[in-house]
């Protein structure tokens, strides 16, 4: 897909990456049966991510865009792009499931979000998404640490489809 960097310098960046950092939250975009990719193919690109450090993966089956070289080459039947994408989602799950739990007993730095969701009252320094127990309750206590930092103490992480998330509670505020 030209893109301007090689495997190489993929698992180059993750390795370093993880190895520096702690904890951090690498996710990645994955497309899965782009024309011309074979079984060998997919099964190594498979093993390699196995292999090497990250979190969480965003996986597409590829769909052909109009205008575009891919379109022109030798297509993957959809059928098997869905399949490979469905295998590697379910790694991704795994993973995600598997460096969330090993954050149960940390304690952690949190930035409060301006715009809770289902998935996040607030993102660890390392950009994972944490529910805060009891916190969408109190809805004073909530404004007022509205983009504060806070330190949060890791009890839990939960899955919800594709998405997940770790669970903390407040063990402090952190003075702006």
């Amino acid at each position: 897909m030209k893109r301007k960097y090689s495997q190489t310098d993929v698992i180059d960046a993750l390795t370093q990456i993880s190895a520096q950092i702690p904890n951090v939250f690498i996710g990645m975009d994955v497309i899965a049966g782009f024309p011309t990719e074979t079984e060998e193919q997919f099964e190594n690109t498979y093993q390699i991510l196995s292999e090497n450090p990250w979190t969480k993966l965003h996986v597409f089956p590829y769909s052909e865009r109009s205008g575009t070289r891919a379109e022109t080459l030798p297509q993957i039947p959809y059928h098997i792009r869905k399949e490979r994408a469905r295998r590697l989602r379910d790694l991704s799950l795994h993973r995600f499931q598997s460096e969330g739990l090993k954050q149960v007993g940390t304690i952690q730095s949190a930035l409060i979000l301006n715009k809770p969701n289902q998935h996040a009252d607030g993102l660890t320094n390392y950009y994972w998404p944490v529910v805060i127990s009891d916190f969408l309750k109190q809805s004073d206590l909530r404004s007022s640490l509205i983009g504060s930092e806070v330190l949060i103490r890791i009890t839990g992480f939960a899955v919800d489809q594709s998405e997940g998330h770790l669970i903390g509670q407040i063990e402090k505020t952190v003075q702006k």
